[in-house]
């Protein structure tokens, strides 16, 4: 499977369905798909999405997002 663009990419082969963010009105968990990683988030108890592409390096911004950042190997 190529990287994934999005969570329903993984549905059926890796996961049954997209778990719902219990934070977002039950909408799905956010994910940004980077070159050599991916981050997958909750938008946390203000129920607004704090996280921006960490991917570049960029400093987060404050807020409460729930994120795991997700280390992808390399293509070959």
């Amino acid at each position: 499977m190529d990287r994934p663009g999005s969570l329903s990419d993984l549905v059926p082969h890796y996961i049954v369905n997209v778990p719902k963010d219990p934070f977002a009105q039950c909408a799905e968990p956010g994910y940004i798909a980077g070159v050599s990683a991916a981050i997958l988030y909750s938008v946390g108890p203000n129920g607004r999405q704090d996280t921006k592409s960490a991917l570049d390096g960029a400093k987060p911004e404050p807020g409460d997002d729930i994120a795991f950042r997700l280390l992808l190997p390399p293509r070959h």
